[in-house]
């Protein structure tokens, strides 16, 4: 009877631990730095910087429609482009009193400028 208990304890467990898992933030979600400091952008988390992106990426008309079209996922490898330009134009000793939505517009015209190569 132990083993039952200790068998139906252990499986709760784990159904509890993998509902948790599956409702785990998508990597699109949370970005809280669309209005952030250059200084904010640069100390956020990686994760919080790609949702970031991808709300700013979402945003302008080609990824708008990407979105649209073919749903979030597909909207990621151009929002991790978008991140590194973002930390490079942001972290670089050029641009030290650009705002992030300035740095954002600059990233959305490099990616349109790579997408006609």
């Amino acid at each position: 009877m132990k083993k039952i208990i200790a068998f139906l304890f252990l499986s709760v467990l784990v159904l509890w631990f993998a509902s948790e898992v599956l409702a785990a933030t998508k990597w699109y979600e949370g970005g809280t730095l669309q209005a952030a400091t250059r200084e904010e952008w640069i100390n956020a988390t990686y994760a919080n910087r790609l949702a970031s992106s991808a709300q700013f990426v979402a945003e302008g008309f080609v990824g708008g429609k990407i979105v649209k079209e073919k749903g979030w996922d597909a909207l990621k490898p151009r929002s991790v482009r978008f991140e590194k330009h973002m930390m490079d134009i942001l972290s670089g000793s050029k641009y030290k009193n650009i705002d992030v939505s300035e740095a954002a517009i600059m990233c959305e015209n490099v990616l349109i400028l790579e997408d006609m190569k």
